[in-house]
């Protein structure tokens, strides 16, 4: 059964240069994300990406460019399918960024559709 509530999907701190898988959707599920909140912390000119890699390919849903530290709350309706990732890059080693992704898990009768 769903829950009528939105929850935490992830909590991570992403360490540049590099990527890390923030949260894989679980099968069963179609997960809709409602919050990315972001705190970026920056002493040179870096960018921060989120973003969605599905079997369709990937895409950005968040992009920061920032030479100091920033917050930074996204409100969306992404939906994920099974197996879709959400991913977090920071391009400049030695700045972090603490990202946090809520939003919901349903039941998997919704169709996957591209377009």
């Amino acid at each position: 059964m769903s829950e009528p509530y939105s929850k935490r999907l992830a909590l991570h701190r992403v360490s540049g240069p590099g990527t890390t898988v923030l949260y894989t959707a679980p099968e069963g599920v179609v997960v809709v994300v409602r919050d990315i909140c972001v705190s970026l912390n920056a002493a040179t000119q870096t960018s921060l990406q989120v973003f969605i890699s599905a079997p369709e390919g990937t895409a950005p849903i968040l992009v920061i460019s920032s030479s100091s530290s920033v917050f930074e709350h996204m409100e969306l309706r992404q939906v994920l399918h099974a197996g879709d990732e959400l991913i977090g890059y920071v391009q400049v080693e030695g700045t972090n960024a603490d990202i946090t992704i809520m939003g919901y898990e349903l039941s998997a009768s919704a169709p996957r559709s591209v377009g």
